[in-house]
């Protein structure tokens, strides 16, 4: 397994716990977030900044199945459950494509596609 992917999982650990400080140490400063079919996000403040609104009802559960890396890119296939404001639950299924500059997370590419959500 290369170091990026090293990299990504950590970051995936991070981010399910809520761990901001762990994300942001793995960020480059002008990381780009592109929630494809949602919005975009630059800079270290605005992605940390999305992540906590999506943890305002709660963490996500995410359970990550594939990595594969290819020079500095690595994606990542997988699942979420995430809650919402008003007690029910979303299933999702992602892939994410994250670029490394240096060392450091510098671009992800996600693709979310909401499978089922579930009452209260």
């Amino acid at each position: 397994m290369g170091l990026n992917t090293e990299t990504v999982r950590t970051y995936m650990q991070a981010y399910a716990a809520g761990d901001h400080a762990g994300v942001d140490e793995l960020l480059a400063d002008d990381v780009v977030w592109t929630v494809h079919g949602h919005a975009t996000f630059r800079g270290q403040a605005a992605y940390l900044e999305e992540m906590r609104r999506g943890e305002a009802a709660g963490l996500p559960l995410i359970s990550a199945d594939r990595y594969v890396e290819q020079d500095d890119l690595v994606c990542v296939t997988g699942a979420v459950r995430a809650p919402l404001p008003d007690g029910s639950w979303v299933d999702l299924v992602f892939s994410d494509v994250f670029a490394f500059d240096r060392g450091r997370i510098s671009a992800v590419d996600a693709y979310v596609v909401p499978i089922s959500s579930s009452a209260p």
